[in-house]
């Protein structure tokens, strides 16, 4: 007696398994790919957070701190970080050193309320730069780094740029930063559209 030919069906079980195997292995890959997207992912969010607390900290710093004294301070912190006055009124005192001059206003409890600085080229002592910005910087660097102001005022060949994001206006003569006046940011929405700026590219 004659047996039956079974290998079409051996063939086409063997033929579902390497398809199942095949299926199987496409599977793992398709699950790894996605792990490792999320991992990925997660990675630029820790990274894009990280970037935006350093940028937030150093526009905070820039926007509430002039000279290196905290806006707000009182007359005896000041006196503290910088000593005695060359001159004063009640609520005006002037510092000048290294041909850097200094004037620091206050407010009606006493708190420091504003400063204003202008120091010449050759000064041994500058004033303090706001996010690099200076004495002398170019007004084409000042845009790049704080965008166009809110404001500009023409006035006796100055001109005078408003970003009150940052309490800052900055005074300018043939195109170069000559006199920085820093107050505190006029809002916390504007204080916010500055350090979208400094993130965005």
């Amino acid at each position: 007696m004659t047996l039956p030919h079974t290998t079409p069906q051996r063939s086409s079980t063997a033929t579902r398994t390497r398809r199942r195997k095949v299926r199987l292995r496409g599977t793992s890959w398709a699950m790894r790919d996605r792990r490792v997207a999320r991992v990925i992912a997660s990675m630029m969010l820790v990274l894009g957070g990280l970037y935006t607390a350093l940028v937030y900290g150093q526009t905070h710093q820039a926007a509430y701190t002039s000279e290196g004294i905290a806006l707000g301070a009182s007359k005896g912190d000041v006196t503290y970080h910088l000593g005695p006055t060359d001159s004063q009124s009640s609520q005006t005192w002037v510092y000048r050193q290294g041909g850097r001059t200094l004037t620091l206003k206050f407010d009606a409890q006493n708190g420091l309320l504003s400063t204003e600085c202008q120091s010449p080229p050759e000064a041994r002592v500058p004033c303090a730069a706001v996010l690099n910005i200076g004495m002398g910087s170019d007004e084409e660097d000042m845009l790049k780094r704080f965008g166009r102001p809110v404001r500009e005022i023409l006035h006796s060949g100055e001109k005078t740029c408003l970003y009150p994001g940052l309490g800052l206006a900055l005074i300018l003569r043939r195109s170069k930063v000559e006199e920085i006046t820093h107050t505190a940011p006029a809002s916390s929405s504007a204080f916010w559209r500055n350090v979208l700026w400094e993130i965005l590219p």
